[in-house]
């Protein structure tokens, strides 16, 4: 895992440093060809894969630029589809700045990049394999240091295809404006910019686009050091669907993250016009007032075979309601604060009304993700006028009274027979209409 991180940052940076390369080398009057024959031994040599140069152009209008098509990365081992395609690359320097041994990159531009990156499998069965004790080289330094005023990427779509779970992420419509500053010996990264995504769509085995109609737009500043791939995420505005998120954090060594995300208060109605309809078919049906807010943060070790996920985080509502169309009644005054990790869910006074009838839940559920065990209590009380407005098949049915709940509940959900409840019912002035050989109506009080 750590050497396709590396892999990918360094994919884009290595590229562009190289066309700088290039165009240094046609300002003496280097040939073309050979330019472009450079870049791909060069460019093959640092990515272990590949790489292929359809035509290089130069220009001297204006600023010095140099305008590549047709470029081809990879495929690299184990792997069918190119990494990379790219349409064409246009970059252009200031040449000036290269007489005080500085490399001012004005612009690059990516038109129609196709990234398409497959998770291999995984032989679970097998054990994880030794460290290696031989220290890979380091990145190579550069002869001068570089900035990188804008780079800038138009219809961008990459693929992401995970063999171990047989499932599919596309991105499409991708652009992105990104500005670098990066020390010749590669310790001092600077990083601002801002990149959007459209169209987000995810699929589960044959199915296509089986969750679609997501975007997200994310501007971030961020600091770091490539020879060590330690960064520091010091601001990274979200937004999924125009939802807004604010998040920071940090990569150590390329494979560990950490992490901290808070959405504020967020509007539920707006939260439900940004789900798409793929996830919920029968939006339109709903409706919903209140807030909630979410917060997380966690870290990630991608350095095993199998990751190491941690976090914790809680989820408070506040004064929502929901209501669904042709259902007559509708839940009010729903609050609650719900904390969570990677393992347990705590919920505290999940609170909610339905007419005339109000319910409490309270409690745990530990180890969810692979033996969950529940212990809730619940507590409340349910009007029988809300049961007969609610279900047809007590529509011509008497049924009044109210039942009143105290019941603590334990076990493990996948066991059945191992939950047991244990409490209360109270049924206050109970009446339903029962067959009339047993004497229609009656009345039960008690416990």
């Amino acid at each position: 895992m750590k050497k396709t991180y590396k892999l990918l940052f360094s994919a884009a940076l290595i590229i562009i440093l190289l066309f700088v390369l290039a165009t240094v080398l046609a300002v003496i009057f280097f040939p073309a060809e050979k330019v472009r024959e450079l870049v791909q031994n060069k460019a093959s040599e640092a990515l272990d894969m590949p790489v292929s140069v359809g035509s290089i152009g130069l220009s001297f209008i204006g600023m010095p630029a140099i305008k590549a098509s047709d470029i081809i990365i990879g495929p690299p081992e184990g792997q069918e589809k190119p990494l990379v395609t790219v349409a064409s690359v246009k970059a252009t320097i200031n040449i000036l700045k290269l007489l005080k041994k500085e490399v001012e990159i004005i612009s690059v531009e990516f038109v129609s990049p196709d990234i398409h990156f497959v998770i291999p499998k995984i032989d679970t069965t097998l054990a994880e394999p030794a460290e290696d004790t031989v220290k890979p080289p380091g990145p190579p330094s550069l002869p001068l240091p570089v900035t990188l005023h804008t780079l800038e990427i138009r219809d961008g779509h990459m693929e992401i295809e995970n063999r171990n779970n047989n499932t599919r992420i596309l991105l499409d419509n991708i652009s992105q404006k990104l500005s670098l500053d990066i020390s010749s010996d590669l310790k001092k990264l600077n990083s601002s910019g801002v990149l959007a995504v459209d169209d987000i769509s995810f699929s589960h085995g044959e199915a296509r686009d089986a969750i679609n109609g997501l975007k997200f737009r994310l501007e971030h500043e961020l600091t770091g050091d490539i020879t060590t791939g330690d960064f520091s995420i010091s601001r990274c505005e979200l937004s999924v669907n125009d939802l807004p998120v604010t998040m920071t954090g940090g990569v150590g060594g390329w494979t560990k993250f950490n992490f901290q995300l808070k959405t504020g208060n967020l509007n539920a109605e707006k939260f439900l016009q940004a789900i798409p309809l793929s996830l919920l078919p029968d939006k339109e049906k709903i409706s919903t007032q209140g807030n909630f807010a979410l917060t997380v943060e966690g870290t990630a070790d991608t350095e095993p075979v199998k990751p190491i996920i941690a976090y914790n985080g809680s989820i408070d509502i506040d004064d929502m309601s929901l209501t669904y169309r042709g259902f007559p009644g509708s839940m009010d005054n729903i609050s609650s604060h719900i904390s969570f990790s990677e393992k347990d869910i705590n919920i505290k006074d999940l609170s909610l009304n339905t007419g005339k009838s109000n319910f409490n839940l309270s409690g745990t559920v530990t180890s969810y993700p692979e033996t969950p065990e529940m212990s809730l209590n619940v507590n409340g009380r349910i009007d029988m006028d809300d049961v007969t407005e609610s279900l047809p098949v007590f529509e011509d049915k008497k049924v009044e009274g109210v039942v009143e709940i105290n019941l603590s509940v334990k076990g493990s959900p996948p066991d059945v027979k191992s939950i047991k409840a244990d409490g209360v019912l109270s049924f206050r002035e109970f009446v339903v209409e029962i067959p009339e050989i047993l004497r229609n109506p009656a009345k039960l009080n008690g416990s």
